[in-house]
């Protein structure tokens, strides 16, 4: 009788065993696939500056307050910019289905759409996208679509309510 109870513990320490050795590699799986995705994104962001430029602050500021007076530069800088940001859009949705952790990427678009977007030209950039998107077999992008699309849809109304605006309520009166 004695030796079924050692029996049994021993089992079940080695059941308790088993389910903390598959627990670990569960761990070490997401850390690897994260530390993947930290590593691709800062390779696309390198590549990212070089096509923007050192500084792109002056291709938003065309974009908000002279946007008829875009540059091919200013383009290239833009569209670098809008790129990057839809990558990590479909990044984090991507790798929400891939991992199975939760992340507000849905906060993240809307958040974007109504503040880097906001400009005529991130408008037109990001239809075209989402347009150019709209077929796409990929879950992850066909979920970042739907959703641009509804923060497009849904852009809420307020007094200072595009890019141009609150530049300007920021700016001096003489600027």
């Amino acid at each position: 009788m004695k030796r079924d109870w050692l029996q049994i513990t021993s089992n079940v320490a080695i059941i308790i065993g088993l389910g903390i050795v598959i627990y670990e590699l569960q761990q070490t799986r997401e850390l690897s696939f994260t530390e993947g995705l930290a590593s691709s994104g800062s390779i696309l962001t390198t590549r990212t500056v070089s096509m923007m430029g050192e500084d792109p602050r002056q291709a938003l500021l065309n974009a908000a307050l002279y946007p008829d007076r875009i540059t091919e530069l200013d383009a290239v800088a833009l569209d670098a910019l809008y790129h990057d940001i839809v990558r990590s859009w479909f990044l984090t949705a991507w790798s929400e289905e891939v991992d199975g952790i939760e992340r507000n990427w849905e906060g993240a678009i809307y958040s974007d759409v109504w503040y880097l977007f906001k400009t005529e030209p991130g408008k037109r950039w990001l239809k075209l996208w989402l347009d150019g998107n709209q077929d796409n077999p990929n879950s992850a992008i066909q979920k970042v679509v739907s959703v641009g699309r509804q923060a497009l849809e849904n852009e809420p109304q307020n007094p200072i309510n595009t890019v141009r605006e609150r530049y300007r309520a920021i700016l001096p009166d003489d600027a």
